[in-house]
């Protein structure tokens, strides 16, 4: 049954015109956050997402 798939693989990866080979993969976009957590959580007022760092109103406890 493997030799079967792995023929079965092989003919379908050479009709779509791709080789057998394995797939080049990209290497991972790297991202850099916009501050750090300290200053994310530096004031009790509001908060700063690390994604866009703009600044966020906190909730306040009752």
């Amino acid at each position: 049954m493997p030799a079967f798939l792995r023929t079965m693989h092989e003919m379908l990866s050479a009709l779509l015109g791709r080789a057998t080979q394995a797939a080049d993969v990209e290497a991972p976009t790297e991202y850099v956050a916009a501050v750090t957590a300290r200053k994310s959580l530096a004031s009790r007022d509001h908060i700063i997402p690390m994604i866009d760092g703009k600044p966020q109103q906190s909730p306040k406890a009752a």
